[in-house]
């Protein structure tokens, strides 16, 4: 897990130190919301949501749409790379 984070955060900053993106999206089922843990409340903004869209585990699931925004990741950001010094 702590490898995924450090490819993550090595992604987010060169998405944003290389190129001129203001916003970088995630597209995610439901059910896997909470593998984001608490950084989908301090960075991630909920930007829309398919309502019962994907079938999965007898039950139907949203698909929802989340944003990191440019701002968000200069100011919170380097908290994050502490995990990969």
């Amino acid at each position: 897990a702590l490898t995924v984070m450090r490819g993550l955060i090595l992604l987010f900053d060169y998405l944003f130190d290389g190129w001129c993106f203001r916003k970088i999206y995630l597209e995610v089922p439901e059910y896997n919301l909470h593998q984001f843990g608490s950084a989908a409340s301090r960075l991630l903004v909920e930007e829309g949501r398919l309502a019962k869209y994907v079938y999965s585990g007898d039950a139907y699931w949203d698909w929802v749409f989340l944003s990191l925004a440019r701002e968000t990741w200069r100011a919170v950001g380097p908290r994050y790379r502490e995990f990969i010094s």
